[in-house]
């Protein structure tokens, strides 16, 4: 089988983590071999909308593909094979409203049309995927994380991170993105407060 893989996290800039699961994830395809990984790499200058509607579309003829997988929330709907939808969440059953929120939305509306699966990082999102309507496939749940890529010893860009800011050796609680209103910074700092001084570990927020 053929199979296409919408590589833009490997393109346009993405924070490392999503960068090592997709990299990750296609090498380990790769390497079991029992089925063609097409990577699809977008021009850097391409406007990323119009890459993932039109511009993968057409890579989907060219190539002859029998699939299409996107590691991100978007979803080509003019693809016509079989598409992979990836879920993160549903941050606007959680009273979350940002600017983009619904396009995420709309997102997740056709896929439960067009998507032949749905892959989820974490249990929270499958439920949350499931709870919002019947309709639409099964979420698979897939974790993020379990590869060489993330283990124990950190890599040597982040030991560079964690030295410049003084986290070299120690505990924390990372928040990714955590400034932004879903991430709910404040009831995390209360949470971390209620369990002092049982837990010292440093609160890191990134992002903004």
């Amino acid at each position: 089988m053929r199979i296409g893989f919408d590589c833009a996290p490997l393109v346009f800039p993405h924070s490392p983590g999503i960068r090592r699961v997709v990299e990750n994830t296609l090498q380990a395809l790769e390497k079991r071999g029992n089925m063609q990984v097409i990577r699809l790499m977008p021009d850097p200058e391409v406007e990323l909308r119009h890459w993932r509607q039109k511009g993968l579309a057409r890579w989907v003829q060219q190539e002859k593909l029998q699939g299409l997988h996107a590691f991100q929330s978007a979803f080509c709907r003019r693809a016509r094979v079989p598409v992979v939808q990836t879920v993160h969440e549903l941050s606007w059953r959680h009273g979350v409203h940002e600017a983009g929120a619904w396009k995420q939305k709309l997102w997740v509306w056709l896929g439960r049309r067009r998507a032949a699966a749905v892959v989820c990082a974490t249990d929270f999102a499958a439920r949350d995927y499931r709870a919002a309507s019947r309709r639409g496939p099964r979420p698979t749940v897939i974790p993020w994380g379990l590869t060489h890529g993330f283990d124990a010893a950190p890599a040597k860009e982040d030991l560079a991170r964690l030295e410049a800011w003084g986290l070299a050796g120690k505990q924390f609680v990372l928040s990714p993105g955590g400034l932004r209103k879903k991430k709910r910074p404040l009831e995390l700092l209360s949470a971390l407060l209620q369990i002092q001084p049982a837990c010292t570990a440093h609160l890191v927020f990134t992002g903004p």
